[in-house]
């Protein structure tokens, strides 16, 4: 028989084991079509093999020079998607840019985030600014709040999570060109478990008290 002190040291190990498990989703899909709020550029969405980011490609046609110049250009998307298993959720810490548009125009662009739910949605993330030159070289921006975690994928009809993005392209002055293509990467942190959602984070997008979706 073995004694209780072999019993609890054998106990780490077996914790060790699992918690080098992934802990990514054995798939996501994502709902068709995304919402859009507003946004003059196409969208397109894509999931990534290893399902630890979810990219927004935009297509930005060329524009005139008075347009680009007068006005910031604003996407507000809503990505819906849908995993496996539903005792999961993620948070967003980065985002990778890909594409040169500087071409096209954009000199900056501001982003956050807000995880919705059909009871309300969480508090802003808000990302550094990205700044773009003639190089079309990756770019990281981080996560400058306080990283809320999606809602429980159980807890959601649609089993899953939604995701509303908020994207502010600003002008250049000075260049002007051609159409271009950014990809917008959110880099999934999926932690395995429903633990850490804060219920008590949710509110719109101005800071109010939910008042649903």
């Amino acid at each position: 028989m073995l004694s209780l002190s072999c019993i609890l040291l054998a106990v780490p190990l077996i914790m060790y084991q699992v918690s080098g498990a992934s802990p990514a989703p054995s798939s996501i899909t994502i709902k068709e079509p995304i919402f859009l709020q507003v946004c003059p550029f196409d969208v397109k969405t894509s999931v990534a093999p290893d399902r630890e980011s979810i990219s927004l490609t935009y297509t930005i046609p060329q524009a005139q020079k008075s347009f680009l110049v007068k006005d910031k250009l604003t996407c507000v998307v809503r990505v819906t998607f849908a995993f496996e298993s539903l005792e999961n959720s993620a948070r967003v810490q980065e985002i990778e840019y890909q594409g040169n548009i500087a071409s096209a125009g954009i000199r900056s662009v501001d982003t956050s985030l807000v995880w919705a739910t059909p009871w309300g949605n969480y508090a802003p993330a808000l990302f550094k600014p990205v700044m773009f030159s003639s190089s079309s070289s990756p770019q990281l921006t981080t996560n400058t709040t306080q990283a809320w975690d999606s809602s429980c994928g159980k807890d959601n009809p649609y089993k899953g999570a939604s995701i509303v993005v908020h994207t502010v392209f600003n002008p250049n002055a000075v260049v002007f060109g051609t159409s271009a293509t950014l990809e917008q990467k959110l880099k999934l942190n999926w932690l395995g478990h429903c633990l850490t959602v804060d219920y008590m984070g949710w509110v719109d997008i101005d800071g109010n008290l939910p008042t649903g979706w």
